[in-house]
């Protein structure tokens, strides 16, 4: 049987995949270095470069840049770089409709706390904070419905999971930004009922704007290899990590529903994942 040789590497293109196994390892690593030192200043109590929220900006920013080359493992660059930019547009849409109209969200307006804003209006990190929220549900949700992902009905129910799985992440980030770190204010509505002064109208809003959004993406990331992708770990672990800062934060703030509903859902998510990794 005649063999035949693989073409030699040229150098040029060895040094291209060093430099992409660089970037592959350096924002992973950075986002995790970030998210333990924001982590351990909340729970030891020391606030270094907190108060001027160069880390949580930095920690968004890298958080980021970590899911969208997770997902580009998974996926072709292009494909994730048009869900990211349909979910932190979409995001930024509805988040700026609802600054000025209360509308889809309710009534509420952002402090200087939340940092520089895009066009006087927008916080420049939510399109970002979008992004993060809803790959990283979206890659949970699939891991954990592995079990039923040849099912009818699949599609929707990874849509729908997905959703609640942004949802349980907001809960954390309400708590957490905006009620701890004081980033916006809400006004009062009709229904009383609130979360750590989050009216629960605002929770509905998100989930139906997060189901569009997600429908919208989902063409841009359907996998039409032919080889069925395993487990998004990555996905797993940046939701969890996320969840456990906004634990940590909640802790710090002694709010103590916030922090216990925020465990009880990492736990739940890490068991459900595991479970659906299996099959």
């Amino acid at each position: 049987m005649i063999q035949i040789a693989p073409p030699p590497v040229r150098a040029g293109n060895r040094a291209s995949v060093d430099r992409l196994r660089t970037v592959y390892c350096v924002f992973p690593a950075l986002s995790l270095a970030l998210w333990a030192w924001l982590v351990a200043g909340l729970s030891l109590g020391f606030r270094p470069l907190a108060e001027t929220g160069w880390l949580e900006g930095a920690l968004v920013v890298s958080a980021l840049v970590s899911t969208m080359i997770a997902w580009s493992r998974q996926l072709p660059a292009q494909n994730v770089l048009l869900a990211g930019l349909i979910m932190g547009g979409g995001g930024a849409l509805s988040q700026t409709i609802g600054t000025l109209t209360s509308i889809p969200f309710g009534p509420y307006i952002y402090t200087d706390a939340a940092g520089p804003r895009l066009l006087n209006t927008l916080p420049w990190w939510i399109p970002f904070v979008w992004v993060i929220l809803l790959l990283n549900s979206r890659g949970t949700a699939r891991t954990v419905l592995r079990p039923w992902r040849k099912t009818r009905y699949y599609g929707f129910r990874l849509l729908g999971l997905a959703a609640v799985l942004s949802l349980a992440l907001v809960a954390g980030l309400e708590s957490f930004a905006g009620r701890g770190k004081g980033c916006w204010v809400w006004g009062p509505t009709r229904l009383g009922w609130t979360w750590y002064g989050t009216p629960v109208t605002s929770f509905v809003g998100w989930a139906t704007t997060a189901l569009l959004i997600l429908a919208f993406a989902t063409p841009a990331l359907i996998n039409k290899r032919p080889k069925e992708p395993g487990p998004d770990y990555s996905s797993v672990a940046h939701w969890v990590l996320l969840d456990i800062l906004f634990v940590a934060g909640a802790a710090e703030h002694q709010y103590w529903l916030a922090a216990l509903f925020g465990s009880g859902t990492a736990l739940g998510v890490v068991c459900l994942a595991l479970h659906g990794a299996r099959q």
